[in-house]
């Protein structure tokens, strides 16, 4: 027990580790190192058939989780305001913005997947659109944003040949649920636009001199002239395929064509495709392709 009369995690993630649980709880933490999102799992919040509570100040970061439901009753506060949820069985999603204080009281057998954002990334993410904030979404069984949520997850734990507009796209989805935000008016707009052929090469030739770096939705949009929510349906427009799948086929092809011709090292090669790590590369390759990058180039060549 620390100072504070409650328990911390040792993640080594400020963020994660600045939490206050009432027993000792063990978390797994992962960092999207493109995005610098934060995914934490709680594999054990203290001794089976018992209650605990997990709090927060109102300084800590943006935080979305998903938890299952115990069939016992969820009560606490957040930013002031007390609730009080009936038993239930069901996975739910739950969203504490900056600014809000919170404290959540359950039993230990719990489950949780959370993810915490940098400072105001979700915010800047839907900031085109004026007069939206986001707010707290308490335990809500919503399928869209569970779908989202674990999409997002997924994406952080396995990250694809176009991690970060992958990742920007789906928590766009997100905060503009949590904001409740309108999108049919934007999708109508984006309708009415149309790129001219000139500009969508210079957005391919941009992506093509860029394919070992990092790729976000507003680099592209921001050449364009066009607002993020806009750009990505125009983009699609213009070539038949998202930002995402078109970033991710020209990487697979790029790292095809290198482990086929060249000699390049796993590692280099790794950088070359826009991956921090060999590792990543690694499974991203294999899972897009069905065969790893070594039984791939040694298929190819002989």
């Amino acid at each position: 027990m620390d100072r504070d009369g409650g328990f911390h995690t040792r993640t080594g993630f400020a963020q994660i580790d600045s939490m206050t649980y009432e027993q000792q709880t063990h978390v797994d933490a992962l960092l999207h190192e493109e995005t610098s999102l934060l995914m934490f799992r709680a594999t054990n919040y203290g001794a089976i058939g018992t209650i605990t509570s997990a709090s927060r100040s109102p300084d800590e970061a943006d935080l979305l989780f998903i938890s299952r439901g115990t069939g016992l009753p969820v009560y606490g506060q957040v930013g002031g305001t007390p609730f009080h949820l009936a038993p239930t069985r069901a996975h739910r999603v739950t969203f504490v913005p900056k600014g809000l204080d919170s404290n959540v009281t359950f039993a230990t057998t719990g489950l949780s997947s959370n993810i915490m954002f940098p400072d105001g990334y979700l915010s800047s993410l839907i900031a085109e659109i004026h007069g939206v904030e986001l707010v707290p979404t308490l335990f809500k069984q919503n399928d869209r944003l569970l779908l989202l949520t674990r999409q997002l997850e997924e994406e952080i734990c396995h990250p694809s040949f176009g991690s970060r507009l992958m990742v920007e796209g789906l928590c766009r989805a997100i905060a503009s649920l949590i904001a409740r935000v309108n999108m049919e008016p934007i999708a109508a707009q984006a309708e009415r636009i149309h790129l001219p052929q000139w500009k969508v090469n210079r957005r391919i030739e941009y992506i093509e001199a860029h394919l070992d770096q990092s790729i976000g939705l507003n680099d592209l949009a921001g050449i364009a002239g066009l607002s993020t929510f806009h750009f990505a349906r125009v983009f699609k427009q213009a070539t038949g395929t998202s930002p995402y799948q078109f970033v991710r086929d020209r990487r697979i092809e790029r790292s095809q064509t290198l482990l086929i011709e060249g000699e390049m090292e796993m590692s280099q090669l790794a950088l070359a495709c826009g991956f921090a790590s060999q590792s990543h590369f690694t499974a991203a390759f294999t899972k897009a392709i069905g065969k790893s990058p070594g039984r791939y180039r040694r298929d190819h060549r002989s």
